[in-house]
């Protein structure tokens, strides 16, 4: 035989009640304006159970939102998955601008190193590289690369055939000829 159990503070039974009996706290049944998808509504905000108060059975103390599961109607589904497949376009949209984002910064940030490493070289060594005017000048059977901006001769070598014959004047070719005769005459 079960015993009766002892009633606590805010306990919906009475000692008569079985156990497994309704409680007064059971959500009231679906009115027929209500969707079949809709979250059941409970009593509206400062509304009690009529006649429960009078008897001391339970009273609202306060009313609030919370969120609960509920099951979706057939329209309710249909609306989600179709915002499920506009969220999974989004998310591959935004992906896709990311990653074109990323690889401009990656691309800015070898740059940036880039310059900062030559930069670095030229702090150390005190010296820098810059296009400077240069003249290549022959003189007898020696080139020579100088500098325009500061005179400074940069390297020196051999002439080459090609140009040791460009220097030959044309006039001294034809008096080394031999007849004497002026070719201008």
């Amino acid at each position: 035989m079960a015993r009766p159990r002892k009633q606590k503070l805010g306990d919906t039974q009475t000692a008569s009640q079985p156990e497994s009996g309704p409680s007064s706290f059971a959500p009231p049944p679906a009115s027929s304006d209500q969707g079949a998808g809709d979250p059941p509504a409970g009593p509206a905000i400062g509304e009690t159970q009529v006649g429960s108060a009078q008897l001391g059975g339970p009273r609202v103390l306060r009313s609030y939102k919370r969120s609960l599961p509920y099951t979706l109607g057939d329209a309710e589904l249909r609306l989600k998955a179709i915002q499920l497949a506009q969220t999974f376009d989004e998310v591959r949209l935004e992906t896709a601008a990311q990653k074109e984002v990323v690889d401009g910064l990656k691309a800015k940030m070898s740059n940036l190193l880039i310059k900062q490493s030559q930069l670095a070289r030229v702090v150390q060594s005190g010296r820098d590289v810059a296009d400077v005017d240069i003249d290549l000048v022959i003189c007898g059977e020696i080139v020579q690369e100088i500098r325009r901006d500061t005179g400074e001769p940069i390297s020196s070598r051999e002439a080459t055939p090609g140009e040791m014959q460009g220097i030959i004047p044309l006039e001294a070719s034809f008096e080394d000829e031999g007849d004497g005769a002026d070719p201008k005459e």
